[in-house]
């Protein structure tokens, strides 16, 4: 099945979903590109930067490890290593977690004339990739040769 780019972007955090989008623009003049050009822009980076994850044909989570809690002042952060089986071999990555917020503001009405809450989006203490870094450039671990059978 193809890879789902959009619901990929949309595990990202707000900045790195920002810097993304950014990157997408044609120049600062742009407003807000198509979607279609962030998602084509995103799965170009994806495969450039992180090579077999994108239509990867299955994943595992190796290890989590909370990097930090929140301490009044920093999101928590979390970091995970995920191996993909990928056409050929598998690769590894670490996936850096960032929470959008912790604790999670109050779920109060808010005056919309007054405050959109443009930052209350239903995702509030939610987990989300603030970045993937291949491990060993995400060099490809080749499958073993099948065994082959030969007359004793």
């Amino acid at each position: 099945s193809p890879p789902n780019i959009g619901r990929a972007y949309d595990l990202f955090s707000r900045a790195r979903r920002l810097a993304i989008t950014e990157a997408a623009m044609d120049d600062v003049r742009q407003a807000y590109p198509p979607r279609e050009i962030i998602l084509e822009k995103l799965e170009g980076a994806l495969r450039e930067s992180c090579p077999g994850l994108v239509g990867h044909d299955r994943s595992e989570v190796l290890s989590g490890l909370a990097i930090s809690e929140y301490d009044g002042v920093h999101l928590p952060q979390w970091r995970c290593r995920v191996r993909v089986a990928c056409a050929g071999g598998t690769r590894s990555y670490t996936f850096h977690l960032t929470r959008q917020s912790d604790p999670p503001p109050p779920t109060i009405d808010f005056d919309e004339r007054f405050d959109t809450g443009r930052d209350i989006d239903g995702f509030e203490g939610c987990w989300f990739v603030a970045r993937i870094v291949p491990e060993d450039g995400g060099a490809r671990v080749e499958a073993p040769a099948p065994l082959e059978l030969v007359p004793a």
